[in-house]
């Protein structure tokens, strides 16, 4: 990973510093860290692969007539694939000679002119928390330390060789330097930048110089985020969540830490500063720092652990898990995330009720207008059960009639008549 190298010299832009350049070295592979940016290898690989190309197509040129032919497309390919990769965004807009270095004893800080006015807020709070952090645990570097403060998103990746984007810090503990984001970035959680930067610091401390160490990753990250101070990663909504939909991280499955996305790292962080505040609270710092001093030396986790603890790993583990279940399984039902969509829900289920029953009158209204207000006692006029031919009443005889008439030909029978003809009563 490229990262700046003070090895060449040219005028500071800071008054009252000394005169010197800062540029970046090529790349280099940290072993506890992710392996290097690709970029490197493909080009030795193609490389490989033209020359390789080349000589095979040489003593082959005479048994194939278009081998020469595919062989200059491949080499043509491979020309463009290097001219890309060798002029890349992030080297054409590199910032090497734009950093700038201060000194304080053995720490040095680089950074970008933007940055000036967070480095001696950062050099204070770092002078006062040093000290408290080593003599926690009973560690000191002798070495020099060096702070790299990243201006961009691409400079990040350029110089930490494509580490996440959600990592607000990572150190390489081999050479003794800690790469960290500026406050310029934005980021949408994590702690300030000098907390960052002791976070990384106990990171160098507990790993320098003993970088064959078998140290978990969660108990790395959990002291560095207890020796920071460091609480943001510990949400307590993440928490409940990942409880509820039996999300937890094993311990174990931390170590690959930096191959997770977001939310997992940060679940991740939370559930490390749990199970290393439960040691503290159980055994005290003095307890921590004998672990750590234990596994520098050389000893395995597996024989270390229970000998200092008196538990077994996997009880220990059970203990925090279900230490987290009861904290947090309770809170998720508490929280303002989980109530609002069930009650929108709710309250939407209740509108559309209301807007039917609405409907359902206004529908009512509107038949009672049309048809009249039926079954109610009044005065206003009803219409007649049914029509009345008053012709065929009109010409009806009637029973004063003295002279009885014949029926015409073709003529009804009175008795046939259906009730509707005969006459209304009182009109007789």
């Amino acid at each position: 990973m490229s990262i700046p190298n003070p090895s060449h010299k040219s005028p500071t832009r800071r008054a009252g510093l000394s005169t010197e350049y800062v540029q970046l070295s090529s790349p280099s592979r940290c072993a506890t860290r992710p392996e290097s940016f690709p970029e490197q290898s493909i080009s030795r690989w193609l490389r490989s692969a033209v020359i390789l190309d080349t000589r095979l197509s040489n003593r082959n040129e005479s048994r194939v007539s278009f081998k020469g032919g595919a062989s200059r497309i491949s080499l043509i390919l491979a020309f463009i694939i290097l001219t890309l990769l060798n002029w890349s965004p992030a080297h054409a807009q590199s910032r090497e000679r734009d950093y700038l270095r201060v000194h304080y004893s053995k720490y040095s800080f680089f950074y970008c002119p933007e940055d000036s006015a967070f480095i001696d807020p950062l050099w204070q709070l770092l002078r006062n928390s040093i000290p408290v952090v080593e003599h926690q645990l009973l560690l000191q570097l002798s070495d020099s330390v060096r702070f790299f403060i990243t201006p961009s998103e691409r400079e990040w990746a350029r110089v930490t060789a494509g580490s996440p984007l959600w990592a607000n810090g990572i150190a390489y503990p081999s050479r003794g330097i800690a790469v960290l984001k500026s406050p310029s970035f934005g980021l949408k959680y994590g702690s300030p930048l000098p907390i960052t930067a002791i976070h990384e610091y106990v990171h160098l401390l507990i790993e320098s110089g003993a970088e064959d160490a078998e140290i978990p990753r969660w108990l790395n990250e959990g002291l560095a985020q207890l020796l920071a101070n460091q609480y943001d990663y510990r949400d307590t909504d993440l928490l409940s969540r990942a409880v509820v939909s039996n999300r937890l991280h094993r311990l174990w499955d931390i170590q690959h830490l930096l191959s997770m996305n977001d939310q997992d790292a940060r679940l991740a962080y939370a559930q490390s500063l749990i199970a290393v505040e439960w040691l503290r609270d159980e055994y005290g710092m003095a307890g921590l720092s004998n672990l750590i001093h234990e596994l520098r030396g050389g000893k395995r986790f597996e024989e270390v652990f229970p000998a200092l603890y008196g538990m077994q790993f996997g009880e220990f583990e059970s203990r925090v898990l279900q230490k987290l279940r009861d904290t947090y399984s309770t809170a998720f039902y508490m929280n303002t995330e989980f109530w609002v969509p069930i009650l929108f829900v709710v309250l939407v289920f209740f509108a559309g009720f209301a807007r039917y029953r609405h409907r359902r009158k206004t529908v009512a209204k509107w038949e009672e207008s049309e048809y009249g207000n039926r079954g109610h006692d009044d005065d206003s006029p009803k219409p007649p059960p049914y029509t009345i031919n008053y012709t065929l009443v009109r010409n009806r005889p009637t029973d004063t009639d003295s002279s009885p008439r014949r029926p015409s030909p073709g003529a009804r029978n009175d008795d046939d008549d259906p009730p509707h003809d005969k006459p209304l009563p009182g009109k007789e």
